[in-house]
């Protein structure tokens, strides 16, 4: 759950502590659910050799370990990055040797069910040398699907060497579908054409199929409904699981004083968008549970004992 996100004093919700000392989650005062806080791993708070803090590199999410490609960000370095994004400007560069040490300690951890290389955007023209390298070497490490998010490459034939250095999962994440607000709101990543995301999508599926391993993200609240439902219709059309994250205003962007929809609203998307989904016979994603973190899905687990 986001901690002190803007506004997140004035939530229904909260948490509580029991007498007996559990967690339960209240609405308005009355209990909703026992739950579990996800507490920071102590792996997390050790440095490499070359002085980088383990958290800045990767870090333990549920059955998940994400790790960052790069510091800072493309666009955020040129002055045009998204208007919702907190990633901060450095030229401070991450070393695949400060990589390397991270995934080595934790290449033990049990928890572990899959791997994900992300962070801030590259070069728009960039040959994803550095990304194939960490991804070759998770290979050495275990044979875990590992999934990827970046910008749409211009040259597409760098996802069949993606493909084949290990990655099992892909996510060009468009954001927002409208592409005038895409280019107000994301200044920079706002103005690759939407032809270049379509033809990594379509090449993507050509090597991974249609049934959610090739995905993009949509951000809930910053363009209307319908053209949101639009873009949705889009990306399931040509075989590409779309994922729904709400829009956080976060404080010190430029974006903090927006307000996130109306409950009525999110809901209204959402069922749309399992409607979509249905009929393009593609899954709204995540298709894992343990990840669907800071998105718009609900699951429902059957206990059968």
């Amino acid at each position: 759950a986001p901690y002190m996100a803007n506004r997140s004093q004035i939530s229904p919700f909260e948490i509580d502590i029991t007498s007996q000392g559990k967690f339960i989650l209240c609405y308005q005062g009355e209990f909703l659910t026992n739950i579990d806080l996800r507490y920071q791993d102590n792996l997390s708070l050790k440095t490499t050799k070359g002085g980088i803090p383990f958290d800045v590199i990767g870090y333990l999410g549920n059955d998940r370990l994400r790790i960052f490609h790069r510091l800072g960000c493309f666009f955020k370095d040129n002055h045009c990055g998204c208007k919702f994004c907190d990633v901060e400007s450095t030229d401070e560069i991450l070393c695949f040797e400060d990589i390397k040490e991270v995934l080595d300690a934790y290449k033990d951890n049990e928890d572990i069910r899959h791997y994900l290389v992300g962070g801030g955007s590259n070069t728009l023209f960039s040959d994803f040398s550095h990304i194939l390298t960490i991804v070759q070497y998770m290979k050495t490490l275990s044979n875990k699907s590992i999934y990827l998010m970046a910008l749409p490459p211009y040259d597409i034939q760098i996802l069949t060497y993606l493909k084949q250095a290990g990655v099992t999962e892909i996510a060009f994440n468009l954001e927002i579908f409208d592409r005038n607000l895409a280019q107000m709101y994301m200044p920079g990543k706002g103005k690759i054409p939407l032809g270049i995301y379509e033809k990594a999508f379509e090449k993507a599926i050509s090597l991974w199929g249609n049934t959610g391993n090739v995905r993009t993200i949509f951000v809930v609240g910053l363009e209307s409904k319908q053209s949101l439902l639009e873009g949705i219709e889009y990306v399931s059309k040509l075989g590409v699981s779309p994922i729904l994250s709400l829009f956080k205003p976060i404080t010190g962007t430029p974006l903090a004083h927006l307000l996130a929809p109306s409950d009525k609203e999110i809901y209204e998307i959402y069922i749309n968008a399992l409607r979509i989904c249905k009929k393009n016979n593609v899954e709204l994603g995540p298709a894992c549970h343990c990840c669907e973190d800071n998105t718009l899905k609900v699951s429902l687990l059957i206990n059968d004992s």
